[in-house]
């Protein structure tokens, strides 16, 4: 545990090396990597964060949720670690964050691997929609509470998890359940999507696409793949690897494979 902007930061460091940046998206916690880290530290200082609220680590007051203000507040996190990763691995929201960081020169990484990136407003299409529903659930105080008792089942977190498209081992479906059952997770979770506001990230990446490297599971209901072709038809400097049949949590499916596209990106620049 690291204090760092206001907050206590739970911090995990394995290996070393280069340093390399593990963040994970939103409702989840750094033991999402659980199966990265021990093959990535063998070449690389692999530093793992839980974000604001998330896992272990304190949560920020209500008001700083943006995507700039978590992005500030890790930067400190990471100056308090005398970490300069010159790779960045991001799933999902956290993806979002580490490019944010970087357009906002908090970052320098050679490479970016965005697994999944969660890079459109929560809600797709409907966004206009989701953004006020959001921070309504998120005003209500009982709500997390309901949540928490819900998470008593696995099967409700197996359900859950099987709607993103992913399917996970009993450790999996326990790490999730635990975390839902924390009112105090549960409620940042609704915070930080009631105060995401990615505004013209997507719009902004131009001059990053050569160090971004998308990994897609072709399964992913939660981020459709479709985004990253998207992303990819627009800045074709950027790469992709798709997993086939891998959902959106698709490092926790497949730990080995994703730890193997990493070095490879880190290493080389490109997967072979």
């Amino acid at each position: 545990m690291i204090d760092a902007s206001g907050m206590r930061w739970n911090v995990q460091v394995a290996g070393n090396g280069p340093d390399l940046l593990l963040v994970h998206g939103t409702g989840s916690s750094l033991d999402t990597w659980r199966g990265l880290m021990p093959s990535l530290s063998r070449d690389f200082r692999v530093v793992a964060i839980d974000l604001p609220g998330h896992g272990a680590s304190e949560a920020l007051p209500r008001g700083r949720t943006s995507i700039t203000a978590m992005a500030d507040a890790l930067a400190r996190c990471l100056g308090k670690l005398a970490a300069a990763p010159t790779v960045a691995v991001g799933h999902s929201a956290g993806a979002a964050l580490v490019l944010r960081m970087t357009l906002d020169g908090l970052l320098d990484p050679q490479h970016i691997v965005a697994i999944n990136p969660a890079l459109r407003p929560y809600g797709g299409r409907r966004a206009h929609l989701f953004a006020p529903l959001a921070r309504t659930l998120a005003a209500i105080p009982v709500l997390p509470w309901l949540i928490a008792r819900r998470a008593a089942d696995p099967r409700a977190i197996d359900r859950m998890i099987r709607g993103t498209g992913s399917v996970l081992a009993e450790d999996g479906i326990a790490m999730y359940q635990r975390l839902f059952a924390d009112e105090e997770h549960v409620r940042s979770t609704l915070d930080m999507m009631a105060g995401w506001d990615l505004g013209t990230l997507v719009d902004e990446l131009g001059p990053l696409a050569p160090r971004i490297h998308l990994v897609v599971g072709t399964a992913d209901t939660a981020v459709p793949p479709w985004q990253a072709r998207a992303l990819e038809s627009r800045y074709p400097a950027m790469h992709r690897t798709s997993l086939r049949g891998a959902g959106h949590l698709a490092h926790e499916e497949r730990p080995d494979e994703v730890a193997v596209l990493v070095r490879a990106v880190a290493l080389d620049g490109v997967p072979q």
